[in-house]
C-alpha cells in the first residue's frame, strides 16, 4: 500500500493558527486599532475626519495583512515536525479549553467590576505568581505596545505631513515612554488573565505557562510575535504616508486658492478631503515644541492646539 500523502505546509500552518486561537486573535486587530483611534486624544473633533483616519488605518492594519505575515513567517524554513507536534498538543482537550477562554471577547464592564473587587480583596501571592509566569512565557504584554506604537506614530506622521525632522523628534520622545507603556500593558495583561482564567485552578494554569516556556512554545511565540510587530511597523508606515499625502494635497490646494485676505497659516484650521484636519507648514513647525513633553498624552494635548 502507498504511504499516506504528506500534508502540505500551508494546511498545517492554517491548522496551527486555528488550534492555537491565533486566527481569532489576529482577526480582532482591526477592531482594536479602530478603538484606539476613537479613544486617542490626538484624534480630530470632526466625525468625518475620524472616519477618514479609520478608513486609512483599517486598510493599513487589516486582519488579512497580519494573517498573511504570520503564515508566511511560519512557512519560511518550514519545520514540519515541530508544527505537527504543536497541532497535536494544542488540540488536546485541556489546552483547547484554555484557548477557548482566552479568545472570548472581554466584557469591559465585567472586567472593571472584577478589578474593583480585586482592589478590596487581592489574589493570593501564589496565584499572582502563576499569572505573572503566564504573562512572561506567552509574551502577551509584547503585543499591545507594538500596535499602540504603530498607530500613534501613523497619526502623528499624518499630522506632521511626513516631516522627517518632526518624526525623528517624536520617535525620540516616544522611545522615552516605552518602559512606562510596557509596565502599564503588563499590569493590564495580568489583570485580564486574572479575569479570563478566574475559574481555572493554579495547577492547570501553571501547566499552560509551562507550554509557552517550552522550546516549542518559545519557537511559536517568537515567530508569531516577530511577524505581528513587523507587520505593525509596515502598517504604521503605510498609514502615515497616506495621511501625510492627504495633508500635502490639501496644502497644495490651499496654496493655489484665491482669497482676498488670508489669515496667518497657524491660525487657519485646514481640512483635507473628507474633512480630515491637517497641519499647515507653519503649524507643523510650531508643533514640534510638543515633542519636549515626557508623555504621549501631553504631546497629543499640545499638538491639538496646532490643528
Amino acid at each position: 500500500p502507498k504511504p499516506p500523502a504528506e500534508v502540505p505546509p500551508e494546511k498545517l500552518v492554517d491548522q496551527l493558527l486555528e488550534v492555537s486561537g491565533l486566527s481569532r486573535q489576529l482577526a480582532q486587530i482591526p477592531e482594536k486599532v479602530t478603538l484606539g483611534v476613537r479613544q486617542s486624544p490626538a484624534k480630530p473633533g470632526d466625525a468625518a475626519a475620524v472616519a477618514e483616519i479609520e478608513k486609512i488605518m483599517g486598510e493599513s492594519f487589516s486582519a488579512e495583512r497580519f494573517q498573511k505575515r504570520v503564515r508566511d513567517t511560519l512557512k519560511q524554513d518550514f519545520d514540519r515536525k515541530r508544527v505537527e507536534s504543536l497541532n497535536k498538543l494544542l488540540a488536546a482537550p485541556q489546552m483547547k479549553k484554555l484557548i477557548e477562554l482566552e479568545t472570548r471577547p472581554l466584557n469591559g464592564e465585567e472586567l472593571a467590576a472584577y478589578a474593583k473587587k480585586l482592589s478590596k480583596s487581592p489574589l493570593p501571592p501564589e496565584r499572582v505568581q502563576v499569572l505573572n509566569g503566564l504573562a512572561d512565557s506567552s509574551r502577551a504584554p509584547d503585543f499591545a505596545p507594538g500596535i499602540v506604537a504603530g498607530t500613534t506614530r501613523a497619526m502623528m506622521m499624518g499630522a506632521a505631513g511626513g516631516d522627517a525632522a518632526t518624526m525623528a523628534r517624536f520617535d525620540t520622545a516616544f522611545d522615552k515612554q516605552k518602559a512606562k507603556l510596557a509596565k502599564a500593558v503588563r499590569d493590564a495583561t495580568v489583570l485580564s488573565f486574572a479575569y479570563t482564567y478566574r475559574e481555572v485552578p493554579d495547577a492547570e494554569l501553571a501547566e499552560y505557562a509551562k507550554f509557552y516556556a517550552s522550546e516549542d512554545g518559545r519557537w511559536l511565540m517568537d515567530k508569531v510575535m516577530g511577524a505581528i510587530l513587523e507587520e505593525a511597523r509596515a502598517g504604521a508606515e503605510q498609514a502615515g504616508i497616506k495621511m501625510a499625502e492627504v495633508a500635502k494635497a490639501h496644502k497644495g490646494a490651499t496654496a493655489t486658492a484665491k482669497a482676498p485676505a488670508p489669515a496667518p497659516a497657524a491660525e487657519v484650521p485646514a481640512a483635507a478631503p473628507g474633512g480630515a484636519p491637517v497641519l499647515t507648514a507653519r503649524a507643523r513647525l510650531d508643533a514640534r515644541e510638543c515633542l519636549k513633553f515626557d508623555t504621549n498624552q501631553a504631546i497629543h494635548r499640545c499638538a491639538e492646539r496646532f490643528r
